[in-house]
């Protein structure tokens, strides 16, 4: 989290930078030994000024590892592997290059949930 001063028509304004990862330990239904991980990453922008009204506050991007592709409910949904008794797999093709969810910034914005990612 960071903050910095800047000016929008001559007022002044606090810009305030949020960056998060999230972990969450998940298993599948019936396998509690098959424990895997889904990390989300948020990242928000809040502005404060001398204005009326609430501050501002805008969604810069976000990302998810360790979650199926093309899901449109509104819910993240793990991406178990197809036999819960194999080894998790990755989010996506092992051919794609690797991120790791663990470094904030390594999620790329919409496709964040598809991207081949290390250590999930």
């Amino acid at each position: 989290m960071s903050a910095t001063l800047a000016s929008y028509r001559g007022q002044p304004m606090l810009v305030v930078h949020a960056d998060y990862i999230f972990v969450y330990a998940v298993e599948p239904p019936g396998y509690p030994a098959k424990w895997m991980r889904v990390i989300p990453e948020a990242k928000w922008t809040v502005t404060f000024g001398n204005w009326a009204g609430s501050p501002w506050v805008s969604v810069v991007g976000s990302g998810v590892a360790g979650a199926k592709c093309g899901t449109s409910d509104g819910y993240v949904h793990p991406n178990y592997p197809a036999s819960a008794k194999a080894a998790p797999s990755l989010s996506a093709s092992k051919a794609a290059k690797q991120v790791n969810p663990y470094v904030l910034g390594a999620h790329t914005e919409g496709t964040a949930s598809c991207q081949a990612t290390t250590d999930t």
